[in-house]
This record gives C-alpha cells, sequence and structure tokens, in this order.
C-alpha cells in the first residue's frame, strides 16, 4: 500500500502514524493548531511546529500534505465509533488500527 495524502485540516492525530517521525508530537502540533485557526497554506502548517528538526521532518512528507477546508462532519466522523471495519470472526477493530496494521504489512 502507498501512502495517501493528509489534510492537515481534518486528520486526526492517529493518521499521521503512516508517516514515520510524524506521531504523535507533530501530529498533536499539527491537529491542534488547525482546531485554533485551520491552516490556509502549508506554511502555516510548519509555523505550527516547534523546531527545524520538527520542520526538516514534515518537509519529508509535504508532498503529501494537502491543504483543504475544515469539515466538522468528516472529523467527527473520523472519531467515531462507525468508523471501524469488520473482521472475519466478527471481531471489530477500529479504523485506526486497520490503517496501521496496513502500513506495517507493506513495510514489510
Amino acid at each position: 500500500a502507498s501512502m495517501q495524502p493528509i489534510d492537515a485540516n481534518n486528520a486526526v492525530a492517529r493518521e499521521f502514524t503512516a508517516f514515520p517521525g510524524l506521531y504523535p508530537t507533530i501530529a498533536s502540533k499539527i491537529v491542534k493548531s488547525a482546531k485554533i485557526e485551520p491552516f490556509r497554506i502549508k506554511a502555516d502548517v510548519y509555523a505550527a511546529l516547534d523546531s527545524d528538526v520538527e520542520s526538516k521532518r514534515l518537509k519529508n512528507y509535504e508532498c503529501f500534505l494537502l491543504i483543504n477546508h475544515p469539515n466538522i462532519a468528516v472529523k467527527k466522523f473520523k472519531k467515531s465509533q462507525i468508523c471501524k471495519c469488520e473482521c472475519k470472526g466478527g471481531i471489530s477493530i477500529s479504523y485506526e488500527m486497520y490503517q496501521i496494521k496496513a502500513v506495517q504489512s507493506a513495510r514489510r
């Protein structure tokens, strides 16, 4: 599985697990900043970070970074219990864990 773009204004922190080095610290800063004031351009995302080290780390994935208008419905859905995947045997795992497992499998 290839990396999918991530929307800085509509992401939940765990979505950044697909990008090594961004979760949890950088991801949390991006998500918290977007809640306070939505990003307009990519430079705004970098301004939310505290160091050059963090900025360099994010720069590695800049081509995957999107800046869309905030969408409350999207964020609510991602945080809700509805956002789950059913696996065989009827055992539910969260969408986030499903995504993490897919990324980990792709790296093997």
